[in-house]
């Protein structure tokens, strides 16, 4: 195994593949293994031997396109048939090729996986080479991608990118792209700013996570219209084709008799390389930070935004909002700095009838670097609302018990309701809600600031307190 202070200049290198399964295998340089394929997706990828592993098993790498928006959908990935098989075997290059296609076969992937050693980047090369067809007679159906393009031919997630473990540092403290000879970072936070979205990228460009001691890149080869864009939470980063414009009035279309294709390079750049482009990177003054409502443990007055606290930036997470209206601006969401119950800053919902809508806490528990929620326990949550003109407006609680059905399907959550809901027009009043003790413990809970038809309405110092054997905490 080679020791990590030892120059590789490629002539050991000795690169082979082991099939395990129809769609698993295992590749090797010598006895070690580099990366691993399971279930046509690329995981455990090693940059050099006798490092750690820099794409691990929680979020692979799909080798096979398919529509992130959709993409538990099983029309909307090809990832439901396929195989993988190896194309040429040396020492110095091993060729894979991966094909898969959706439950109903109506898309064709194929990506092809050459992988070299770089003795100048001391760096195994990863390249990849995307083709997805819809034949003539076939069809498939493309939604609109507000974030990044709809074709997803690339998810990258760093190993540790994101830790959920209490105190566990996260890696990674900014994302850096660069266009021939300038550089742009993108800070990694939790608030969706529009610098992670649509970020056009085209041949030669690179797009790097910074600063560890190693540094994956995603190299642009080939492609058009490619869009990436960065989840605001975790900080994976989707690499798609752009088919709908984001100035189509269409936010469908249908997909047949075409062929797209894209083709990158994964590999990894050492620290010293990495501060070098981080050196020359372009840092904004980015004043979205102080439009984003954070949420805070105790008293949530809603003075503060990240702007407050830039050095605990992985670790805080925003308020988002949600309504049933499917037209703008029917359901109007403020942070509002002129007017709150104590201070001048409050939430508030502005709409018209027939709407429900409501800001949520949805990043609450050990899933979120948060403390472990403790069996039997009650929880109370308090605001104080503020109402203009309105049908109802009230605070609630959605919890997901731990082991019942999926976190990600809402109709496995349940929600208890504050028995107080304001009506008409109102000053501000104190509103509170208890639940009963659950069990089994939960593992996501969510706090809900609702108003339901038309009206104004304010939130403000909302409180969340764990209840357990007669001692109140704050969460």
């Amino acid at each position: 195994m080679a020791k990590l202070d030892q120059k590789n200049t490629g002539t050991d290198t000795k690169l082979h593949f082991r099939q395990t399964a129809s769609r698993d295998g295992i590749i090797y340089d010598q006895e070690e293994m580099i990366a691993e394929i399971r279930n046509l997706e690329l995981c455990n990828v090693k940059f050099r031997r006798g490092t750690a592993a820099v794409i691990g098993e929680t979020v692979p790498m799909p080798l096979y396109w398919r529509q992130y928006a959709n993409h538990q959908d099983p029309l909307r990935n090809a990832g439901i048939h396929g195989d993988v098989r190896p194309i040429s075997q040396q020492d110095s290059h091993l060729r894979l090729q991966i094909t898969g296609s959706n439950q109903d076969n109506s898309i064709s992937s194929l990506f092809k996986l050459h992988i070299t050693f770089d003795a100048a980047l001391q760096s195994y090369i990863f390249a990849i080479s995307a083709e997805l067809r819809i034949p003539a007679g076939k069809f498939w159906h493309a939604t609109y991608n507000s974030a990044h393009g709809e074709l997803e031919f690339c998810n990258f997630w760093p190993e540790h990118c994101f830790e959920p473990a209490v105190p566990q540092r996260k890696k990674y403290q900014a994302c850096y792209i660069q266009r021939s000879e300038k550089v742009s970072r993108i800070p990694h936070h939790h608030l969706d700013t529009s610098d992670k979205n649509n970020i056009h990228l085209k041949k030669g460009d690179r797009f790097s996570w910074l600063l560890e001691d190693q540094n994956p890149v995603v190299e642009i080869i080939a492609g058009a219209n490619i869009e990436a864009g960065i989840c605001a939470y975790m900080w994976d980063t989707h690499f798609a084709c752009r088919v709908i414009p984001r100035s189509s009035s269409s936010k469908a279309i249908t997909l047949t008799d075409q062929c797209f294709q894209a083709a990158f390079r994964l590999y990894a750049i050492d620290r010293q390389h990495a501060e070098r482009v981080a050196k020359h990177a372009d840092i904004t003054n980015n004043q979205e930070l102080l439009h984003h409502p954070l949420y805070l443990e105790g008293i949530n007055t809603f003075a503060n935004t990240l702007a407050d606290f830039p050095e605990h930036a992985p670790n805080l997470w925003p308020w988002g909002f949600e309504t049933t209206s499917d037209s703008s601006p029917s359901s109007i969401f403020i942070y509002d700095k002129s007017k709150g119950f104590d201070d001048h800053f409050s939430l508030a919902i502005f709409q018209k009838e027939g709407a429900t809508s409501r800001w949520l806490a949805t990043t609450i528990g050990p899933a979120f670097g948060q403390q472990d929620f403790v069996d039997a326990a009650r929880y109370r949550l308090t605001a104080h609302i503020c109402t203009a003109n309105v049908r109802h407006a009230h605070i609630a609680i959605r919890l997901h018990r731990t082991g019942l059905g999926s976190v990600f399907d809402l109709s496995n959550y349940e929600t208890f309701r504050s028995p107080q809901r304001l009506s008409g027009t109102n000053n501000w009043q104190k509103i509170e809600l208890v639940t009963p003790p659950i069990s089994p413990k939960p593992d996501r809970l969510h706090l809900i600031l609702e108003q339901i038809g038309a009206g104004k309405s304010w939130f403000d110092n909302v409180v969340l307190e764990k209840l357990e054997n007669g001692n109140e905490a704050n969460i």
